[in-house]
Protein backbone atom coordinates (compact mmCIF):
# COMPACT_ATOMS: atom_id res chain seq x y z
CA UNK A 1 0.00 0.00 0.00
CA UNK A 2 0.81 3.90 -0.60
CA UNK A 3 4.15 4.71 1.45
CA UNK A 4 4.78 8.72 1.67
CA UNK A 5 8.59 8.01 1.64
CA UNK A 6 8.23 5.14 -1.05
CA UNK A 7 10.20 7.12 -3.99
CA UNK A 8 12.90 7.43 -1.51
CA UNK A 9 14.08 3.62 -1.66
CA UNK A 10 16.56 2.62 -3.66
CA UNK A 11 15.64 0.57 -6.54
CA UNK A 12 17.25 -2.07 -8.63
CA UNK A 13 15.09 -2.70 -11.35
CA UNK A 14 16.02 0.48 -13.33
CA UNK A 15 14.15 3.28 -15.03
CA UNK A 16 14.83 2.09 -18.67
CA UNK A 17 13.31 -1.67 -17.79
CA UNK A 18 10.65 0.15 -16.36
CA UNK A 19 9.81 2.29 -18.98
CA UNK A 20 9.97 -0.34 -21.69
CA UNK A 21 7.68 -2.72 -20.10
CA UNK A 22 4.90 0.07 -19.24
CA UNK A 23 5.51 1.64 -22.74
CA UNK A 24 4.95 -2.00 -24.47
CA UNK A 25 1.87 -2.52 -22.08
CA UNK A 26 0.21 0.89 -23.23
CA UNK A 27 1.06 0.23 -26.66
CA UNK A 28 -1.22 -3.26 -27.01
CA UNK A 29 -4.31 -3.64 -28.29
CA UNK A 30 -5.75 -4.53 -24.96
CA UNK A 31 -5.71 -2.66 -21.68
CA UNK A 32 -2.82 -3.15 -19.04
CA UNK A 33 -5.71 -3.72 -16.89
CA UNK A 34 -7.31 -6.51 -18.76
CA UNK A 35 -11.16 -7.60 -18.36
CA UNK A 36 -10.36 -6.32 -14.46
CA UNK A 37 -12.04 -2.47 -14.55
CA UNK A 38 -8.83 0.16 -13.97
CA UNK A 39 -9.27 1.13 -10.62
CA UNK A 40 -9.99 -2.48 -9.09
CA UNK A 41 -6.35 -3.39 -10.99
CA UNK A 42 -4.67 -0.43 -9.38
CA UNK A 43 -6.66 -0.45 -5.25
CA UNK A 44 -5.07 -4.37 -5.47
CA UNK A 45 -1.51 -2.44 -5.89
CA UNK A 46 -1.94 0.64 -4.72
CA UNK A 47 -4.40 2.23 -1.63
CA UNK A 48 -5.66 5.03 -3.91
CA UNK A 49 -7.82 7.17 -1.19
CA UNK A 50 -4.23 7.40 0.72
CA UNK A 51 -2.44 8.54 -2.60
CA UNK A 52 -2.09 12.64 -3.35
CA UNK A 53 -4.35 14.17 -6.03
CA UNK A 54 -2.95 16.17 -8.63
CA UNK A 55 -5.93 18.16 -8.75
CA UNK A 56 -6.75 20.28 -5.73
CA UNK A 57 -10.30 20.14 -5.68
CA UNK A 58 -10.27 15.99 -5.14
CA UNK A 59 -9.07 14.80 -1.92
CA UNK A 60 -6.69 11.68 -3.31
CA UNK A 61 -5.98 9.89 -6.08
CA UNK A 62 -8.99 7.71 -5.98
CA UNK A 63 -10.84 10.84 -6.35
CA UNK A 64 -8.83 12.35 -9.15
CA UNK A 65 -9.19 9.16 -11.40
CA UNK A 66 -12.98 8.95 -10.83
CA UNK A 67 -13.51 11.97 -11.95
CA UNK A 68 -10.64 12.83 -14.67
CA UNK A 69 -10.06 8.97 -15.66
CA UNK A 70 -13.68 7.32 -15.90
CA UNK A 71 -15.89 10.92 -15.78
CA UNK A 72 -14.25 13.54 -17.75
CA UNK A 73 -11.85 10.79 -20.00
CA UNK A 74 -9.31 14.01 -20.13
CA UNK A 75 -6.37 11.75 -18.21
CA UNK A 76 -4.65 8.81 -20.47
CA UNK A 77 -3.38 5.28 -18.94
CA UNK A 78 0.24 7.23 -19.48
CA UNK A 79 -0.88 9.77 -17.42
CA UNK A 80 -2.12 8.15 -14.66
CA UNK A 81 1.35 5.41 -14.38
CA UNK A 82 3.54 8.07 -15.27
CA UNK A 83 2.58 11.03 -13.55
CA UNK A 84 -0.19 10.02 -10.80
CA UNK A 85 1.00 5.86 -9.47
CA UNK A 86 5.28 7.27 -10.84
CA UNK A 87 5.37 3.48 -11.79
CA UNK A 88 9.18 4.76 -12.88
CA UNK A 89 9.90 5.14 -8.80
CA UNK A 90 7.75 3.07 -7.05
CA UNK A 91 9.51 0.65 -4.97
CA UNK A 92 10.79 -2.40 -6.74
CA UNK A 93 8.30 -4.92 -4.59
CA UNK A 94 5.70 -2.60 -6.49
CA UNK A 95 6.49 -2.69 -9.52
CA UNK A 96 6.69 -6.67 -9.44
CA UNK A 97 3.58 -6.75 -8.33
CA UNK A 98 1.71 -4.54 -10.82
CA UNK A 99 3.60 -6.99 -13.41
CA UNK A 100 2.10 -9.97 -11.98
CA UNK A 101 -1.78 -8.75 -11.45
CA UNK A 102 -1.57 -7.91 -15.23
CA UNK A 103 -0.71 -12.00 -15.91
CA UNK A 104 -3.46 -12.80 -13.50
CA UNK A 105 -6.02 -14.98 -14.64
CA UNK A 106 -8.70 -12.77 -13.25
CA UNK A 107 -6.94 -10.45 -16.04
CA UNK A 108 -6.22 -11.88 -18.43
CA UNK A 109 -7.37 -15.80 -18.78
CA UNK A 110 -6.09 -16.58 -21.81
CA UNK A 111 -3.16 -18.73 -20.94
CA UNK A 112 -1.26 -17.89 -24.63
CA UNK A 113 -1.54 -14.36 -23.65
CA UNK A 114 0.02 -14.52 -20.62
CA UNK A 115 2.84 -16.59 -22.11
CA UNK A 116 3.76 -14.23 -24.27
CA UNK A 117 4.06 -11.54 -21.92
CA UNK A 118 5.19 -13.36 -19.54
CA UNK A 119 8.21 -14.04 -22.12
CA UNK A 120 8.85 -10.25 -22.31
CA UNK A 121 8.44 -9.46 -19.05
CA UNK A 122 11.06 -11.81 -18.26
CA UNK A 123 13.46 -10.86 -21.13
CA UNK A 124 13.31 -7.20 -19.48
CA UNK A 125 13.82 -8.22 -15.85
CA UNK A 126 16.65 -10.72 -16.53
CA UNK A 127 19.69 -7.90 -16.28
CA UNK A 128 18.10 -5.95 -13.22
CA UNK A 129 18.33 -9.48 -11.35
CA UNK A 130 14.28 -10.80 -11.28
CA UNK A 131 11.97 -12.73 -12.45
CA UNK A 132 8.39 -13.66 -12.73
CA UNK A 133 7.39 -16.87 -11.74
CA UNK A 134 4.06 -19.03 -11.14
CA UNK A 135 4.04 -20.04 -7.30
CA UNK A 136 0.47 -20.80 -7.62
CA UNK A 137 -2.36 -21.92 -9.30
CA UNK A 138 -6.24 -20.86 -9.57
CA UNK A 139 -8.72 -23.19 -11.77
CA UNK A 140 -5.45 -24.19 -14.15
CA UNK A 141 -4.13 -20.70 -14.47
CA UNK A 142 -0.55 -19.96 -13.55
CA UNK A 143 -0.67 -16.80 -10.41
CA UNK A 144 2.71 -15.47 -10.60
CA UNK A 145 4.91 -13.66 -8.10
CA UNK A 146 8.40 -11.72 -9.17
CA UNK A 147 11.67 -12.87 -7.49
CA UNK A 148 15.06 -11.96 -6.66
CA UNK A 149 17.61 -13.79 -8.54
CA UNK A 150 20.58 -12.36 -6.53
CA UNK A 151 18.43 -13.94 -3.35
CA UNK A 152 19.67 -17.57 -2.09
CA UNK A 153 18.31 -19.99 -4.33
CA UNK A 154 16.36 -22.11 -0.77
CA UNK A 155 14.93 -18.65 -0.16
CA UNK A 156 12.81 -18.57 -3.34
CA UNK A 157 9.12 -19.75 -3.95
CA UNK A 158 8.92 -23.18 -5.25
CA UNK A 159 8.48 -22.75 -9.34
CA UNK A 160 7.36 -26.11 -9.68
CA UNK A 161 4.73 -28.68 -8.11
CA UNK A 162 6.99 -31.64 -10.03
CA UNK A 163 10.12 -31.90 -11.77
CA UNK A 164 10.69 -34.96 -13.84
CA UNK A 165 14.15 -36.80 -14.55
CA UNK A 166 14.36 -39.55 -17.07
CA UNK A 167 16.33 -41.18 -19.78
CA UNK A 168 15.45 -39.66 -23.12
CA UNK A 169 14.98 -44.03 -24.00
CA UNK A 170 11.53 -43.34 -21.75
CA UNK A 171 11.02 -40.48 -23.32
CA UNK A 172 7.31 -41.89 -24.71
CA UNK A 173 6.00 -42.83 -21.31
CA UNK A 174 7.25 -39.83 -19.59
CA UNK A 175 5.59 -37.47 -22.00
CA UNK A 176 1.94 -38.54 -21.59
CA UNK A 177 2.65 -38.51 -17.58
CA UNK A 178 3.89 -34.78 -18.78
CA UNK A 179 0.68 -34.47 -20.52
CA UNK A 180 -1.81 -35.35 -18.30
CA UNK A 181 0.24 -33.56 -15.19
CA UNK A 182 0.13 -30.31 -17.60
CA UNK A 183 -3.61 -30.24 -18.15
CA UNK A 184 -4.32 -31.08 -14.62
CA UNK A 185 -3.15 -27.43 -13.75
CA UNK A 186 0.28 -28.98 -12.68
CA UNK A 187 3.40 -27.13 -12.88
CA UNK A 188 5.74 -29.18 -14.34
CA UNK A 189 9.32 -28.81 -15.17
CA UNK A 190 9.67 -31.28 -18.44
CA UNK A 191 11.87 -30.36 -20.80
CA UNK A 192 9.55 -30.25 -23.89
CA UNK A 193 8.00 -27.62 -22.03
CA UNK A 194 11.29 -25.21 -21.23
CA UNK A 195 12.36 -25.71 -24.89
CA UNK A 196 12.28 -21.61 -25.18
CA UNK A 197 13.15 -21.11 -21.43
CA UNK A 198 16.26 -23.26 -21.34
CA UNK A 199 17.39 -21.85 -25.25
CA UNK A 200 21.00 -20.58 -24.61
CA UNK A 201 20.92 -20.80 -20.83
CA UNK A 202 23.88 -22.75 -18.89
CA UNK A 203 21.66 -26.11 -18.78
CA UNK A 204 23.85 -27.46 -15.30
CA UNK A 205 23.28 -24.22 -13.25
CA UNK A 206 19.71 -24.64 -15.44
CA UNK A 207 18.94 -28.32 -13.56
CA UNK A 208 20.85 -27.61 -10.45
CA UNK A 209 18.45 -24.79 -9.46
CA UNK A 210 15.23 -26.58 -10.37
CA UNK A 211 16.31 -30.24 -8.98
CA UNK A 212 18.10 -28.55 -6.04
CA UNK A 213 15.73 -25.75 -4.88
CA UNK A 214 12.65 -24.85 -7.32
CA UNK A 215 10.26 -28.11 -7.15
CA UNK A 216 7.85 -29.74 -4.47
CA UNK A 217 9.04 -33.17 -5.86
CA UNK A 218 11.30 -34.70 -7.91
CA UNK A 219 9.52 -38.22 -10.14
CA UNK A 220 12.46 -40.04 -10.80
CA UNK A 221 11.85 -42.60 -13.82
CA UNK A 222 14.87 -45.58 -13.18
CA UNK A 223 15.79 -47.67 -15.80
CA UNK A 224 19.79 -49.01 -16.83
CA UNK A 225 19.67 -46.06 -19.82
CA UNK A 226 19.08 -43.52 -16.20
CA UNK A 227 21.77 -44.67 -14.38
CA UNK A 228 24.29 -44.59 -17.38
CA UNK A 229 23.36 -41.11 -18.93
CA UNK A 230 25.11 -37.87 -18.07
CA UNK A 231 22.57 -35.95 -17.76
CA UNK A 232 19.95 -38.07 -15.14
CA UNK A 233 22.59 -38.59 -13.41
CA UNK A 234 23.37 -34.55 -12.99
CA UNK A 235 19.81 -34.22 -12.53
CA UNK A 236 19.69 -36.97 -9.57
CA UNK A 237 22.53 -36.13 -7.77
CA UNK A 238 21.04 -32.68 -7.06
CA UNK A 239 17.95 -34.38 -6.19
CA UNK A 240 19.48 -36.60 -3.79
CA UNK A 241 21.63 -33.25 -2.53
CA UNK A 242 17.71 -31.66 -1.96
CA UNK A 243 16.36 -34.64 -0.26
CA UNK A 244 19.06 -34.92 2.25
CA UNK A 245 18.54 -30.83 2.73
CA UNK A 246 14.79 -31.23 3.19
CA UNK A 247 14.70 -34.24 5.68
CA UNK A 248 11.26 -35.04 3.74
CA UNK A 249 9.82 -36.76 0.88
CA UNK A 250 11.17 -35.31 -2.11
CA UNK A 251 12.41 -38.38 -4.71
CA UNK A 252 9.67 -40.80 -5.90
CA UNK A 253 10.80 -43.32 -7.99
CA UNK A 254 9.38 -44.88 -10.83
CA UNK A 255 10.94 -48.63 -12.41
CA UNK A 256 11.29 -49.66 -15.71
CA UNK A 257 13.80 -52.26 -14.45
CA UNK A 258 15.75 -53.37 -11.24
CA UNK A 259 18.82 -51.51 -11.85
CA UNK A 260 21.04 -50.40 -8.94
CA UNK A 261 20.43 -46.84 -9.11
CA UNK A 262 23.18 -44.94 -6.60
CA UNK A 263 21.77 -42.87 -4.26
CA UNK A 264 18.65 -44.50 -4.58
CA UNK A 265 17.67 -47.25 -1.83
CA UNK A 266 15.46 -50.18 -2.83
CA UNK A 267 14.10 -49.45 0.55
CA UNK A 268 12.57 -46.48 -1.01
CA UNK A 269 8.93 -47.38 -1.84
CA UNK A 270 8.24 -47.03 -5.72
CA UNK A 271 6.05 -47.41 -8.37
CA UNK A 272 6.39 -50.24 -10.97
CA UNK A 273 6.11 -48.49 -15.25
CA UNK A 274 6.08 -52.14 -15.90
CA UNK A 275 2.73 -52.59 -14.50
CA UNK A 276 1.16 -49.33 -14.67
CA UNK A 277 0.17 -46.91 -17.07
CA UNK A 278 1.45 -43.51 -17.70
CA UNK A 279 -2.27 -42.18 -17.02
CA UNK A 280 -2.15 -44.20 -13.85
CA UNK A 281 1.35 -42.58 -12.36
CA UNK A 282 -0.02 -39.47 -12.92
CA UNK A 283 -2.99 -39.72 -11.44
CA UNK A 284 -0.86 -41.36 -8.27
CA UNK A 285 1.35 -37.52 -8.83
CA UNK A 286 -2.09 -35.91 -8.51
CA UNK A 287 -2.72 -37.50 -4.91
CA UNK A 288 0.23 -37.07 -3.88
CA UNK A 289 0.38 -33.47 -4.55
CA UNK A 290 -3.18 -33.25 -2.54
CA UNK A 291 -5.23 -33.03 -6.10
CA UNK A 292 -8.47 -34.79 -6.82
CA UNK A 293 -7.49 -37.12 -10.38
CA UNK A 294 -10.10 -36.72 -12.85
Amino acid sequence: MFNPARHTQANRITEITRRKIVDSLLLRVDDFHGRMPVLEFLRRIWDLAKMPSLDRRQANLEEDLTRHLLSFQDYTYSDVLYDHIRIVTCPDKEFGQFLALCLHPLVRPDKAQVATLLGKFNDSLAPDGFELVGTSQISGHAVFEMVDLSAPAMARPMRYDVALSFAGEQRGYVDVVANALEQAGVRVFYDRFEEASLWGKDLAERFEEVFLHRARFCVMFLSADYAAKIWPTYERRNAVASALQKQEEYILPVRFDDTDVPGIRHTIGYQDARIKTPDEIAELILKKLGRAAH
